[in-house]
């Protein structure tokens, strides 16, 4: 088996003019308010609110930002001042107007701002502070209704009032509801009877008193208590550490500023147009200037906060929790506890500055963290231990390594693979002139030189979660294997039609070639394995890409606080085939079962994405022959593989069934033993499934000191079968010519 970590990295826009980040779909837990945050330079670590509006690429870059890098600070709250009443200034107003004018006249999509785009605008910003509706109350809503009919105006003119009014109602309602949570946190519960708390309440219609909403909160409450029992917490302890946690939701709410409300009415404006265009205030377009940065220092990941939980949303390669493999993807810590300390602070509910001050740290420091597993909704939390350590952003690049594969008839091919995380840019490094800037083609020229001296058979380019980058630099990776000719076609919003060339005759590889993609390959990486499909220059394997196909500008927006940006949806991005890639993403000529499970998450699920299009093909492009007779045989080969009821992809396949039947659950279970026996049979399915697939024998015990997750079990079996369809590819010959392309 080959034995590799995949590496789960956050996009790469070092090129600030073309960035390309993949988003993320909405979560919608419903029963709690989600919140994405930032950290950054400004001392006072306000907190930015709510919003599932802002789950694509606006706020997938901000949560990418929370990067650690500093000394640890004290304890969440110290020394905060109580928030000003907040009311915007003329400078706010004159912000808003900037950003209406250039959405006008430069956006790709041409949306007027009407009366009934501005009802859209109302009904986004309520839901960025309220999606699981249990805060405002129908009155509320029916107030905010006068609001309707002039939101378009309000923005037009640069009258914020209407964001700024329900920001407070929501104030109000958060501290009322905190108060009823804070006095049931003392009840004695009965966990032994048969109820369960609504998980997506998006749905519910708006309750028409407080009191219609104290039944649902009493369940939430409970809910709290019983997750923190189940974690091993003190009994006696609970109802203080949850008034607390009720204090601090009130407390973070209040610390929401003037320049936060102008951010996320302005994104419930922008992301009504299309999910790639977002405002960042001029904080968190300094973030971004730090997500930039050469190098920091913390555990190597980032961070967003889902609800109330903070949730790991990217590891960094190389980084310490890269390295120690014992965090992931939608892992939610808990708490926190530094080297010399003996107690674990509970970080639930914490505004995400303040749990980022927790964990970040000087090179060298360790950092224990309790850490609830993706996907087990309750339970007692695992407790890991990493040291901080100074990040590269160039351990994010390029890497090989060769494996030997059998094809179906037998032979033996050694195939080499080279890893693409990103299609990264160091503009600034370049611009400079500075003579070794990282570049993704020029590794990949490189590396591809380093395996055809160590003698290789194919080659691999894998495109697993690669999120894009660099527009100009996936043009160039592409120019390594292919001559000269079209690769990418841009229409613009003003219908121009602009053809991207490879216009270097020479190629670095002209033999076999297969590009391994799944659901997070987006924008850049959908642009090369495109282009790769179209001439028939290799084959494309494993799942549908993202469908991301629009291309994006950063504007700067001066503001009285500094810039901030615009992040501006401008042209949209064909094949030279003519084919868009919006919604649809790019179909691999050998689909794996279990990836088509994973056929979630894409573009089309975001509620205001472009629609797909299609243009004419390029001129002065032609397709490489290849025998299609072959092609099929090597499909049903693959086909054969994965359906065999004793290999991997069975397994593969019962984990996907078993996370997506615990993420359709619409409730969640108040009784205490049913809530346990649930956890410890998912604990334990899980257990069987990384023995099961990593070959261990034991039957007690998890698996042993730096055996592999289950996400990298998974990626090891994916790459390998892309290994044994190219060792097929070969053996068939495909191409004309044995074991090469025709150039």
């Amino acid at each position: 088996m080959i034995r590799r970590r995949r590496r789960e990295v956050s996009p790469s826009p070092r090129q600030l003019r073309r960035e390309e980040p993949r988003p993320r779909g909405p979560d919608r837990t419903g029963c709690r308010p989600r919140h994405t945050a930032r950290s950054g330079p400004d001392r006072r670590r306000r907190f930015a609110p709510p919003g599932r509006t802002l789950s694509s690429a606006g706020s997938l870059v901000l949560a990418a930002l929370v990067f650690f890098a500093g000394a640890p600070a004290g304890a969440a709250g110290e020394g905060f001042a109580e928030a000003e009443d907040l009311r915007p200034s003329p400078a706010h107003g004159q912000s808003a107007r900037a950003v209406v004018q250039i959405m006008s006249r430069h956006h790709y999509r041409k949306v007027p701002l009407d009366d009934r785009f501005g009802s859209r605008i109302l009904d986004r910003y309520l839901e960025i502070f309220d999606p699981g509706r249990s805060v405002f109350l129908a009155s509320d809503i029916d107030e905010f209704e006068v609001y309707r009919p002039r939101m378009d105006d309000s923005l037009r003119r640069g009258r914020l009032e209407p964001a700024f009014e329900i920001l407070k109602r929501y104030r109000q309602r958060t501290a009322e509801r905190a108060e009823f949570a804070s006095g049931l946190a003392g009840r004695k519960f009965d966990f032994t009877r048969e109820e369960a708390l609504e998980i997506d309440r998006s749905d519910t219609p708006w309750a028409r008193s407080p009191e219609a909403l104290d039944e649902h909160w009493r369940r939430r409450v409970k809910n709290d208590f019983l997750e923190l029992e189940l974690a091993g917490h003190e009994t006696e302890a609970i109802p203080e550490a949850l008034r607390a946690r009720y204090a601090r939701m009130v407390r973070r709410v209040f610390q929401i500023d003037a320049d936060d409300v102008l951010q996320y009415f302005l994104n419930a404006y922008t992301q009504s147009v299309d999910p790639h265009s977002s405002y960042f205030s001029p904080r968190a377009s300094e973030n971004f200037r730090i997500r930039m940065s050469l190098s920091l220092e913390g555990i190597g990941a980032a961070l967003q906060t889902v609800g109330e939980h903070t949730v790991v949303r990217r590891i960094v390669p190389g980084g310490p929790a890269d390295r120690s493999g014992q965090l992931g993807i939608d892992d939610r810590i808990v708490g926190v506890r530094q080297d010399a300390e003996r107690d674990v602070t509970d970080i639930v509910s914490w505004r995400l500055e303040d749990v980022v001050n927790l964990i970040r740290g000087p090179k060298g420091s360790t950092v224990h963290l309790r850490v609830l597993p993706a996907g087990a909704l309750s339970g007692a939390p695992r407790t890991i231990s990493l040291v901080r350590d100074r990040i590269e952003l160039a351990d994010q690049s390029a890497s090989r390594r060769i494996t030997e594969s059998r094809a179906s008839d037998g032979s033996i091919v050694r195939i080499g693979i080279i890893d693409v995380p990103s299609f990264y840019l160091d503009l600034a490094g370049r611009s400079t002139g500075r003579k070794n800037y990282r570049s993704a083609s020029r590794d990949v020229r490189r590396l591809i030189g380093e395996l055809r001296t160590e003698g290789i058979d194919g080659l691999i380019v894998d495109l697993s979660d690669n999120q894009g980058g660099s527009l100009d630099e996936a043009l160039l990776v592409a120019g390594l294997f292919i001559e000269t000719g079209p690769v990418v076609q841009i229409r613009k919003s003003s219908g121009h039609l602009e053809v991207r060339w490879d216009q270097d005759p020479s190629t670095v590889w002209d033999g076999p070639l297969g590009v391994l993609v799944n659901r997070g390959s987006a924008s850049a990486s959908e642009i090369f394995a495109g282009a790769i499909q179209d001439y028939r220059r290799g084959v494309v394997i494993g799942a549908r890409t993202f469908g991301k196909g629009t291309v994006q500008n950063l504007i700067e927006v001066p503001t009285h606080r500094g810039v901030g940006r615009l992040k501006l949806t401008v042209a949209q991005y064909f094949r030279v085939n003519g084919e868009g890639v919006q919604r649809l993403g790019v179909e691999p000529d050998v689909v794996l079962a279990y990836a088509q499970g994973e056929d979630q998450g894409g573009e089309e699920d975001l509620e205001t994405a472009l629609p797909w299009a299609r243009v004419k093909a390029a001129s002065s492009w032609e397709a490489e022959e290849w025998n299609e007779a072959a092609m099929d045989l090597i499909r049903e080969r693959s086909r054969e593989r994965l359906n065999e009821d004793d290999g991997p992809f069975r397994l593969l396949r019962e984990e996907f069934e078993n996370r997506i039947r615990r993420s359709e659950a619409s409730t969640l279970t108040l009784h205490r033993e049913r809530r346990r026996e649930a956890h410890t049979a998912n604990e334990r399915e899980q257990l069987r499934l990384i023995r099961s697939l990593s070959g261990l024998a034991s039957d007690d015990g998890g698996p042993g000191e730096g055996s592999s997750s289950f996400r990298e079990l998974r990626d090891e079996i994916l790459l390998e079968e892309a290994a044994r369809v190219l060792a097929d590819f070969i053996s068939h010959r495909v191409y004309p010519e044995p074991g090469r392309a025709r150039n």
